[in-house]
């Protein structure tokens, strides 16, 4: 894998994870909302590699593309938890708050984008049938990931909220 794809992975990756630390004003939730965003693409990839047996540079391009494309539905759960949890809403309910109100449109858009873009499976360049087979599956995943996954990383990992008043006499 040439170096260049590399710096650019790392450059990419940085750049985003700054920018949802600055969008959401915390830098532990901008490091948390990375996980189900590389997942995602991590996973594709790798079955990609398994199945396939090639990661050409064309492919490791569009995993770039794919951290660009996914990052949204995260943000915008994490942006209705951490409103609810800085309304000193518990863990339980904020999740839910969010998922009921980003949920919906979240999947809408992701099912649109996927049908939208699965209609370039037949181009006649290998290239936009290649990330139609990359970039569907990682939209899809990442969505999954988004509504089952992130949910269980915030019940375990939010620290940095009380989630109980404390009840005195």
């Amino acid at each position: 894998m040439p170096i260049e794809l590399l710096q650019g992975y790392s450059i990419s990756l940085l750049l985003i994870t700054i920018s949802l630390m600055i969008g959401m004003r915390s830098f532990y939730f901008g490091m948390l909302s990375i996980i189900p965003t590389l997942l995602s693409a991590t996973m594709v990839f790798g079955f990609w590699a398994l199945l396939v047996g090639q990661l050409n540079p064309l492919a490791m391009m569009l995993f770039s593309i794919s951290i660009g494309l996914v990052v949204n539905d995260t943000v915008h759960l994490l942006s209705y938890y951490l409103k609810k949890r800085r309304a000193e809403i518990d863990k339980t309910g904020a999740i839910d708050y969010a998922i009921k109100t980003a949920g919906p449109t979240l999947s809408m858009t992701t099912i649109v984008a996927a049908l939208g873009t699965t209609i370039l499976i037949e181009a006649n360049t290998i290239y936009y049938q290649r990330a139609v087979k990359l970039l569907v599956p990682i939209k899809v995943l990442a969505l999954l990931l988004d509504l089952f996954y992130l949910p269980t990383i915030l019940r375990r990992f939010d620290k940095n909220f009380k989630s109980e008043k404390l009840v005195t006499s």
